[in-house]
């Protein structure tokens, strides 16, 4: 992960704003990467166009590795790294030699991929929940459906049409059917079944398969 002041947050790239913001008075002060000084880890207050601090970055444990890049400091947990590892990086903001504030950001190493914690249709959506936060980014999804609900019949849902739309919002993969398309190219009744897959991965990048079987509900 790097650590920057970029205003476009990915996966792998994130504002320091999102973890630390300064104000003298009432004023929010502006951070600013600094790479020049390669010994540091080093973001500059401003004021205006004028420097009067900085934030210094450190990591708590050797198992995790910090170097300076061209656009943030690079978070890099070693091999050795576990999830019993205990780490945390520590923000010292100071004016001149003299520190004046220092904030913990703990860090958690997870190397478990999420798995299904449940799932359920109603009012034409499907609700796949997972057991942590899932990512929005680089996810996929696929769909088969059988009209009677038997194994022998089932066949791919084609999204060409864009029969269905997916959303991830926190732990949950949520599914909505456009109820008119797919009216239009199966027939639904109360014994049919989805067959949903969502092939996704945690903030940590560890990658599962979410797979359930969904009946409509009964007349």
């Amino acid at each position: 992960m790097v650590v920057g002041t970029g205003s476009v947050e990915t996966y792998s790239k994130r504002n320091i704003k999102s973890y630390l913001q300064i104000k003298r008075g009432a004023e929010l002060e502006t951070l600013e990467y600094d790479g020049s000084d390669s010994a540091n880890y080093k973001f500059n207050v401003l004021e205006g166009s004028s420097v009067v601090g900085a934030v210094y970055v450190e990591s708590t444990s050797e198992l995790v590795e910090l170097a300076s890049g061209p656009t943030g400091i690079t978070v890099h947990p070693l091999e050795e790294a576990t999830e019993s590892t205990e780490a945390s990086l520590v923000f010292h903001v100071k004016e001149g030699d003299k520190e004046v504030g220092k904030w913990t950001l703990p860090i958690i190493m997870d190397e478990t991929a999420p798995t299904l914690s449940g799932s359920v249709y109603e009012n034409g959506k499907f609700t796949i929940t997972a057991s942590e936060p899932l990512s929005p980014f680089g996810y996929s999804t696929s769909m088969m459906f059988s009209q009677s609900g038997d194994d022998s019949d089932y066949t791919v849902v084609d999204n060409t049409n864009a029969i269905y739309s997916v959303a991830i919002v926190g732990n949950q993969a949520i599914i909505s059917l456009n109820e008119e398309a797919i009216r239009g190219r199966y027939t639904l009744q109360p014994n049919s079944k989805f067959k949903v897959n969502v092939a996704i991965s945690d903030y940590a990048d560890n990658s599962s398969n979410l797979n359930s079987t969904l009946s409509m509900p009964q007349a």
